[in-house]
Order: C-alpha cells, then structure tokens, then sequence
C-alpha cells in the first residue's frame, strides 16, 4: 500500500515523473522482494520523498530496511556514502541495485529517533556529537571525492533568482558569510552526512547511528547545523527557542572543539537553504526565515 501523503509528495515535486514511478512502485517491490528475499515487507511511517520498508531477508538471513528512491542523483550520492562510511557511525549498507535505485539497508532495532527538549537535550547533543567524530574519523581521498558534491555547490541555489524571495536584509548577511567561509570549505576534505538532525538518529541495538545520508564535502562545522536548526516546528513553539539554540552551539563547540562564530555562521547558512529549499518545492519556508533571525541574534 502506498501512503497517500506520500503519494502526494512525490507528485508534488515530480509532477508526470512521479505518477509514472508511483505507478511502478508495486513492481520495483516485488522484484526486490525476489531478488533478495524478501519476507514481511511493511511500509515504514512517516515517508517523506523515497520509499521505505523494513523486511526479512532470507538471502542474508538478517531483518532489514528496503529504501527505494526516484532520482538517480540522489540514490547514487546516499549509495557512495554509505559505502565509505561502511557502518562507523551509521546503518550499513548490505546491497543495492542502481537499475531501481533500492538500497538494502541495515534495520535498526528498536529504531527509536534521537529526542531533544525536556531535559534531554544536552544528551542528544553529545550522542549527535561522538556520531559526527565517527562519520569524520578519516579524510576523504583525492579519488573518492569525485563520488560527491561540494557544499559549495549546495551553496550555489543563493546565486540563483529565487534567493530574491527571501527578505532583502539577508542577502547582504549571506554575502559576508559565504566570504568569510568561502577559502574554509575549499581546503575542507571531510564527507558529512549533510542532514544530521535527530529524526535521523536511530537508536540500533544499544548504539545510535545515522540513516539517510546525503553526502556532500565540506567544513565539519556545517554538519550540525541541521541538529542545531530541528526540530524546526517543534523549536519554534518552545518558550526559549534562543536559549536552545544557544546552548546547542555553545556545547556542539565544547564537544568537538569546533568555534562558537563559525558554528553560528553556518547554521545561519543552513536555515537560509532551508528556505530556499523549501521555496524550490512550494512548501513554507517562513519558519526557516525564523531560525535564521534566531541564529543571528545570538
């Protein structure tokens, strides 16, 4: 059964594409399912933009998660992740099949998401932090950077006209930060996952991992700016949402001895991406233009 939210989704953004893959979507289940045997094949909750399952796989004889994307791009960039990860820090990767874009994934059990507020932030923050020195623990290669994209080309959506639809108080701010971080990030040469935040923190076993990596070289400073700026909706209802960003800059900079200013500085960059992002795909963007006031008053 395909969610009808997610079905949404999909057409939202894909448009004719996407009604044709949605269509196709029970006959890429059940070629995996026969290609790597599969057995009680039951869709995950809360699907975003890429199908996901958990199963047992008698091919391999171990539970797993059975992730189906549309887009080519982005199934190549989480495929090469995770393989140069290979499990430190986050789920592993068994097998893929590039014809259909799935990933055999590594299941996490009991799968419980990484909280934050009520007294549990300072924990999740250092979780998030021992995950981000796994995910860094080695620099990437000459030869392997060739498999992913830059932040700067992330960056690029600011020279574009739709940074036009952001208040114009930004674009003189942004210019100063990407100036200030432009010559950082291009002698940067770790891979980040890229969206670090806590819905993407499982906890597998008696461990916490990463899911759903994007993969993207750059400053190690930019990979917890995702955590710091979400649960968007969920900071912004909050009585002290500066105070949590704070704390959470403040400790992130403790735990991985990163400065405080440039933390907030890419965080600031990340919640304007976000709102671009989010004006690319015709959803609000207005509660990522909070964050980043938020961000840029402490």
């Amino acid at each position: 059964m395909i969610p009808t939210q997610f079905a949404q989704n999909i057409i939202s953004i894909y448009g004719a594409q996407g009604k044709t893959w949605l269509e196709n979507l029970p006959d890429l289940l059940e070629y995996c399912a026969q290609k790597w045997q599969l057995q009680n094949l039951r869709v995950m909750p809360n699907l975003s933009f890429h199908y996901v399952a958990s199963a047992f796989s008698l091919k391999i004889n171990k539970p797993i998660a059975l992730k189906i994307r549309i887009d080519h791009r982005n199934f190549m960039a989480e495929k090469n992740t995770l393989a140069y990860y290979d499990g430190s820090g986050c789920a592993a990767l068994y097998d893929w099949d590039e014809t259909v874009h799935a990933l055999l994934l590594e299941q996490c059990i009991p799968g419980i998401p990484l909280a934050s507020f009520d007294g549990l932030e300072d924990g999740s923050i250092f979780i998030a932090a021992h995950i981000i020195r796994l995910l860094q623990s080695k620099k990437i290669t000459a030869y392997n950077s060739q498999h992913f994209p830059r932040l700067s080309d992330w960056l690029n959506i600011f020279k574009s006209p739709i940074i036009n639809k952001l208040p114009t108080h930004h674009h003189q701010r942004l210019i100063s930060c990407l100036q200030l971080n432009e010559v950082q990030d291009a002698i940067t040469d770790f891979l980040l996952h890229g969206d670090l935040h806590q819905g993407n923190i499982l906890l597998n076993g008696d461990k916490w991992v990463a899911i759903d990596p994007k993969g993207v070289i750059g400053n190690p400073a930019f990979e917890v700016a995702s955590f710091i700026c979400n649960p968007i909706s969920e900071i912004l209802t909050q009585s002290n949402p500066r105070e949590i960003v704070a704390n959470r800059i403040h400790l992130f900079s403790q735990a991985l001895a990163i400065d405080k200013q440039e933390i907030k500085v890419w965080s600031y960059i990340r919640a304007l991406l976000g709102a671009c992002w989010a004006l690319e795909d015709n959803t609000d963007h207005h509660p990522w233009l909070k964050i980043a006031e938020i961000i840029e008053s402490i």
